[in-house]
């Protein structure tokens, strides 16, 4: 019998096992670790796998159509229209279309930068980050070197991995990389004295490099590095810094933005004006793949044939992009994104504040971390628990994901859609301290006292 949300199912089931293994001699290895076999059925923050049983979606960079849940009747709508005239897709690098020039019109009304900007689309974030990295050096040849952060991410492609924290061995190559790039520790506001340490790792870069520093890649939310906020006072710090040595300051929105923190993007929390930024993964409305890079004019592609992307802002592309932003607008998601994420991560503080193995609840808007360690008087990492947490939460019908990195911080990301309810948000949080509860052993002392 199917399991409901809340009722325990071994997972994986009978027939996502047959899943695996076909997954398994079909399939080339990439990042997919869980048991889970998913089916296409969704239902609100609902879904369900190949065997019936329901979950609620927590992990919802990707899992229930990027925040927007199964509500995607409007989207589906705009795709369909534009079907029912016969053409979906143009090679957008040889002809215009009006799709792609309305679409790129309402991302650019939607998106600030510090001068006027253009629209270069691709289907991918990565492919976005590529875009970027390649218009700079060709803006600005001279300048060879890049800016990222400790515990960034910005894709696996090679010239994103130029930007990659090299601290998860797995997605590091052992061959030579095409953009040289200075690291800096990122300034997340959970951290002790994050203004000092940036100001100090400024303040210590070689004048003799400032000529030569190109454009500045970060993301104000740090995704994959376990939901790092940056620190108010330093990232306009930061920004400062970037405008008083004419570096152009990237925001990869690629996951933080389309409402998931609050606002449409991260960045408009903070005072700020970047040079370019990068979106992507909701910014399709959950039904298609696209993703753009926003650059200000003067530092983007000056020629044709530069750079291209086939599939760009096609006809159905533009069509499910328009659709979602009116969509989050006219439900005001992202206003309810943010009010609902502050409820989360107090009642998260609540029910798991106290807990011995929790070291940090952190997070902005519907996008929220709870890190791992050994007990109160050993804070050493505990990556071991949270992985075990996370596969109970699937017995019992919650889906999350892991982000952070073994060695520092191990946390359990929470991202569940923009169109959650309040019930079901409690009742997921509820269900995630039972998981805590059967990872850890039962005698454990903290489980006697609640």
């Amino acid at each position: 019998m199917p399991a409901k949300v809340g009722e325990y199912r071994k997972v994986p089931g009978a027939k996502a096992r047959e899943y695996l293994v076909r997954a398994e001699k079909a399939l080339a290895k990439t990042t997919v670790g869980s048991d889970l076999v998913l089916s296409d059925r969704g239902e609100g923050a609902r879904l369900w796998d190949v065997d019936g049983n329901e979950y609620l979606d927590f992990g919802g960079v990707g899992t229930t159509n990027f925040g927007f849940g199964s509500c995607l009747a409007p989207m589906r709508k705009a795709i369909f229209d534009v079907l029912s005239h016969g053409i979906a897709h143009y090679p957008t690098p040889d002809w215009h279309n009006e799709w792609s020039v309305r679409g790129a019109e309402e991302l650019l009304s939607r998106v600030p930068l510090s001068g006027e900007g253009v629209v270069f689309p691709t289907r991918s974030g990565t492919e976005a980050v590529e875009a970027a990295l390649k218009a700079l050096r060709k803006a600005r040849p001279e300048r060879d070197v890049f800016i990222r952060f400790r515990g960034g991410f910005h894709g696996r492609t090679h010239g994103s991995l130029s930007l990659l924290d090299p601290r998860k061995p797995e997605r590091v190559t052992h061959y030579a990389m095409p953009y040289q790039a200075l690291e800096l520790p990122f300034p997340a506001k959970h951290h002790e004295t994050p203004f000092e340490q940036i100001k100090q790792a400024l303040f210590s870069i070689p004048y003799s490099l400032f000529p030569r520093l190109n454009g500045l890649f970060v993301e104000v939310v740090q995704g994959e590095g376990g939901i790092n906020v940056a620190d108010s006072r330093s990232l306009v710090r930061i920004a400062d810094f970037c405008r008083e040595h004419d570096i152009a300051l990237v925001i990869d929105e690629i996951q933080a933005g389309m409402g998931r923190t609050g606002k449409l993007w991260a960045y408009e929390h903070y005072d700020i004006q970047p040079d370019i930024v990068l979106a992507g993964k909701s910014l399709g409305g959950g039904v298609v793949d696209v993703s753009a890079a926003v650059i200000r004019k003067d530092l983007s592609f000056q020629n044709i044939s530069e750079h291209a992307s086939t599939f760009g802002l096609e006809p159905i592309k533009a069509a499910a992009m328009v659709s979602a932003f009116e969509h989050l607008e006219r439900e005001k998601l992202a206003a309810r994104s943010g009010e609902t994420g502050d409820w989360a991560i107090g009642r998260l503080g609540e029910l798991l504040g106290e807990h011995p193995n929790i070291k940090n609840i952190r997070g902005k808007g519907l996008m929220i971390a709870i890190e791992f360690r050994h007990s109160h008087d050993d804070s050493k990492p505990y990556p071991e628990l949270r992985n075990q947490t996370i596969k109970e939460a699937e017995q019992l019908g919650i889906i999350a994901l892991a982000c952070g990195f073994n060695d520092v911080n191990p946390s359990v990301r929470l991202m569940p859609p923009l169109v959650i309810s309040h019930s079901e948000l409690d009742q997921g949080l509820g269900l995630f301290r039972q998981a805590l509860e059967r990872a850890v052993a039962p005698s454990h002392a903290w489980l006697r006292r609640v």
